[in-house]
């Protein structure tokens, strides 16, 4: 009715980031039927609890007798995803901790845009100018080594116009807190030029801000107004 898609949260590893939800290791078909039954339009894969990349075998257990690396799950659950005949958006939280790891760009190659129909180029968005900034200036370096095209985007994670709270970056998934000074709260310049440069180097734009809320100029920059 609101023109809204429907996106929806997993992970690669045995648990999500929060470690409050099991992530979708060695069931990748099965939700994948799961979302598309629920009508799910978008997914979110992100990369946390990946035993083999970044935790032990005591704080993520094998599921089955073969675990894939890190950089094989996201095309199963690609293939998992298309074989499922609806047509779901799949943002993957990777290859850049590969770029993180080895320091290089080039890391996991073009692989990524043959299965997944965006990226992550960094972290985790965080509200304020100078951390937009930050995410929209590290993307460059990836913008050659993996190139966006039709279908295929370097993501720099969700707009934080209109975003006045923050979280604890110690406690993944940690409860909203009130913006620092510097964090949030950007002018309507600043928030239209972030607006602009997200678009410019081809990012997806997400609304990364409570939509009800949403007042000011902060709605008027989304709506293009």
């Amino acid at each position: 009715q609101n023109g809204f898609k429907f996106g929806i949260y997993s992970s690669a590893g045995v648990h999500c980031c929060q470690h409050t939800m099991p992530g979708s290791l060695g069931y990748e078909w099965i939700d994948a039927q799961d979302f598309a039954s629920w009508g799910v339009d978008f997914l979110k894969y992100d990369g946390c609890f990946m035993e083999e990349f970044h935790e032990t075998l005591e704080d993520a257990p094998r599921r089955f007798p073969f675990t894939p690396p890190p950089i094989l799950r996201y095309p199963i659950m690609q293939q998992a995803l298309n074989k499922t005949g609806r047509n779901i958006s799949y943002l993957c939280n990777f290859p850049w901790k590969f770029w993180d790891l080895f320091k290089d760009p080039s890391a996991g190659g073009d692989w990524v845009g043959e299965f997944c129909n965006s990226w992550r180029t960094g972290g985790d968005a965080q509200p304020g100018f100078s951390n937009a900034l930050s995410y929209i200036d590290g993307s460059e370096k990836y913008a050659d080594a993996v190139p966006s095209g039709p279908g295929r985007w370097n993501h720099l994670d969700s707009l934080e116009i209109g975003n006045n709270v923050s979280f604890d970056s110690a406690i993944i998934g940690g409860p909203p807190r009130p913006a620092r000074n510097g964090e949030g709260g950007m002018t309507e310049d600043q928030e239209r030029a972030v607006f602009s440069l997200f678009a410019l180097v081809k990012s997806p734009l997400f609304i990364g801000a409570d939509v009800i809320s949403l007042k000011g100029h902060s709605l008027e920059t989304y709506l293009n107004k």
